[in-house]
């Protein structure tokens, strides 16, 4: 059986640089993967969804401008 980690809240903003009431609403939005419930207070992400979130999103023109 393969077990997938999980990450809170906590690690998730720090990993996405999104503060908490944005991941929120993306969530909400359906703009971001859905968090688990694991008890009445408490939730978490799977760590491979937001990996691969992170991965779809676009570079920035900055970025871009960098590497040239």
């Amino acid at each position: 059986m393969e077990y997938r980690k999980l990450i809170k809240i906590k690690d998730v903003c720090a990993i996405t640089k999104l503060s908490r009431a944005t991941i929120y609403r993306k969530q909400q939005a359906g703009d971001f993967p859905s968090a688990i419930q694991l008890s009445v207070r408490s939730v978490a992400w799977y760590a491979d969804e937001i990996e691969v979130w992170l991965g779809s999103r676009p570079r920035s023109v900055n970025a871009d401008a960098a590497n040239i």
